[in-house]
Order: structure tokens, then sequence, then C-alpha cells
């Protein structure tokens, strides 16, 4: 009868036993062997469980910028409202989280900060887009939706609203009343979500105009710790970790053109949203039928972003360009080009070829002629005249 093949792991681990067994008959050298046998492979499992245990340590762990030290600087008056320094709150925390917003959003998402399904992100998006703009898209669904009716299908724990990049032409008290709009859709659309206000961030010193633009910006954001206390929701005030010194974006967290997050501003701002939470209560009722987001099936031209925005923003304009990265920011897509691929389809005008003028030809066909068969040969009947001649 055939034996059955000894699998080398278990020959091995047999031979192993049998020699601790008989330990003391071992000689030195075989002891020496026997101790380097059963070490060796210790230690390789030791160090294979110490790397698996880092990753996981790691993975929990936010990714800290480079250039972590800042100066807390909570804003006089608000410390009810501003989100103070907490422990990290977690993978998990930020993985339930979703982003709403323009450009900077979408590089979060570029950046590998976050998801393509934690962002609702569209490039040249100004505060005014959030409630019609329809530009989010889903597998499910032919056409992209808005980010209020996203919003609702997604279902998410917690939303951190961070928009104005592309409204600093408009007047503080307008911009605050259109953020009032938004928030209010967003907050109607699924209430059980908890919204974070984000300062909007800063612009870079050697951004054109940069001066007047962050001057703007700071008044937008006092706002907007004002328009948080009264929607009775918590502010996160980035601005601590993003502006330097001089009271402009970093300018190792800005790209070359002074408005967008570097990847570098990116993983700051991540860092800040863990460590300064707002964990509550999760009053959701049970999660379900959550659509597939995907990205857009193609990016708007300039001319069509420069579109969304009330003229004069000239913050826009250098927002398609901002980097090659934004190409996996498909999200873009203007409400107008989807109407557009329909389009196409109308082709059939062909149809409308065959209906024309053939009716009318025959009416063409009864040509007058037979009326004119009646061509008034009889009147020759005169000829009977001779019958009249005059007697010889």
């Amino acid at each position: 009868m055939k034996q059955k093949k000894q699998n080398p792991i278990s020959r091995w681990w047999q031979s192993l036993v049998v020699r601790v067994k008989n330990y003391d008959r071992l000689s030195s050298r075989q002891r020496r062997k026997l101790i380097f046998g059963i070490v060796v492979p210790a230690a390789v499992v030791i160090a294979l469980v110490a790397v698996l245990v880092s990753c996981a340590v790691q993975k929990q762990q936010p990714k800290t910028p480079e250039s972590e030290s800042y100066t807390e600087k909570p804003i006089e008056g608000y410390n009810d409202v501003v989100l103070p320094k907490t422990e990290d709150a977690g993978e998990n925390y930020l993985e339930e989280t979703v982003f709403l917003g323009d450009s900077n959003t979408v590089r979060l998402a570029n950046f590998g900060e976050i998801t393509l399904d934690q962002m609702l992100g569209y490039v040249g998006l100004g505060i005014q887009g959030v409630t019609d703009t329809e530009c989010i898209w889903f597998e499910e669904f032919k056409d992209p939706v808005t980010m209020v009716k996203a919003v609702s299908l997604m279902q998410p724990r917690r939303v951190v609203m961070m928009l104005g990049t592309n409204n600093t032409s408009m007047d503080t008290k307008a911009f605050l009343e259109e953020y009032d709009a938004a928030y209010t859709a967003v907050q109607s659309a699924y209430p059980y979500t908890d919204i974070i206000i984000a300062a909007m961030p800063p612009v870079s010193k050697n951004k054109s105009n940069a001066a007047a633009v962050q001057k703007k910006i700071d008044s937008f954001n006092k706002g907007l710790v004002e328009l948080a206390r009264k929607k009775g929701t918590a502010f996160l005030n980035t601005a601590e970790i993003l502006v330097g010194s001089d009271g402009f974006l970093k300018s190792e967290y800005a790209e070359s053109d002074g408005i967008h997050l570097s990847a570098r501003g990116a993983s700051a701002f991540i860092y800040y949203f863990r460590t300064h939470s707002w964990d509550t209560k999760d009053d959701r009722p049970a999660v379900k039928n959550v659509p597939t987001r995907m990205k857009a099936p193609y990016m708007p031209s300039e001319s069509e972003v420069a579109d969304l925005v009330e003229p004069g923003s000239e913050v826009v304009s250098s927002t398609p360009e901002s980097s090659p990265d934004s190409e996996t920011v498909a999200t873009p897509v203007p409400t107008a080009t989807p109407t557009a691929s329909p389009t196409p389809s109308p082709t059939p005008v062909p149809t409308v070829a065959p209906t024309p003028v053939p009716t009318p030809h025959p009416t063409v066909v009864p040509t007058p002629a037979p009326p004119v068969e009646p061509t008034t040969p009889p009147p020759t009947a005169p000829v009977d005249g001779p019958v009249t001649q005059p007697a010889g």
C-alpha cells in the first residue's frame, strides 16, 4: 500500500519534537543545531507579527505633516463653536465623513487623503452652486445629481463644508446668505447628518492681489464662525495650521497659483481635521441603498467652469488649470453638458426629409392640358355654306 507523502513542515516539526524529547542524548553540536533551528524560525515569526502590528497602528494614525508646528489661536468669544484640539479621532472617524466643496476638496481625493466615496467636490464650484449644480455622478444613475441630493443618497455620519474660494468677488453679507441657504438645504436633505463648517482656505502671498483677497477671506471666515453658532454646529478653524506668520497660506502648503492646496497642504488639512474632532451620537436610521460614486465621464472646459461663477471672480479662472492631477477629479461636470449629450440623438432629423413637399407634386399632375382638347374645330361647320350658292 502506497504511503501518504508527509508535508515538509509536518516532517520538520516531528523531527524537532523527537530531538527535544531526546535532548539529553544529543551531542553538544546537535544541541547547538537544535537551538538554532528553534530560535531562527521563532525570530522570523516574531518579526512578521511586529510588521503587521506596526502597519495596523500606522493606519490608525494621521499622516503628520512635515511642519506640524503651528500655534493654536482661539477665536475670542467663540469657544463654544470652534473645535478645540483633541486626541486623534482615528481612521474610522475620517472614513465616515463626507467632504463637500470646490477644487480644494477635489484635491483631498486626488492626493489620496480621502476616497471618491467621501468626496463631493466640483472644480470651479461657487457657494450658489451647492443646491442647483448637477455635478455628482453615481453608477446607478444615468445623469449627475446636485450635492444636496448626493448627501441624501449617501446618508453620511457627518459632512464638512469648505467653500468660498470661487466667491471672493461677492459682498460678505451676500456670501453668508448664500452659505446659510446651502447649509439649510444640505441639512434638510438628510437631517441625521452632522454638518461641520470649515474655514475657507487662505491664499499664498505670491497670488495676484493677495492682500485684498486674503482680507476678504478673513471677513468670510469671521462671518462663518457666527453662522456656525447661529446653526448650532461646529467650526473647523483650519486656518490655524494653514496660515503662516505673515497671515497668508504657507508656501509649502500652496501650489504655484497661490490658491490651491498642495499635497502637503491637503495632508495638513486632514491631520487638523482628525485632531480637532466632533464626535457626536450617531442618530441615523439604518443606512441602506447607498449608491456607488463614480468619476464624471468628462471634464468641463475652461469657459464652462467660468460660467458657473459670477463675473469678476478671478479665482475661478485658475481653477481648471490647477495641476495635472485634476484630471482624476473628473467629478466636475457642468449641468449644461449633460443636456448636450442627448442632443445627438435628435439626429433622426432625416425623418423630417420624407415629409416635405412630395404631396404637393401630385397636384401638378392634373395639368390643365385636357381642357385644351376642345380645340374649336367644330366652327369649320360653316363649310355647309356652299349650299347657299347663287343660282346660275
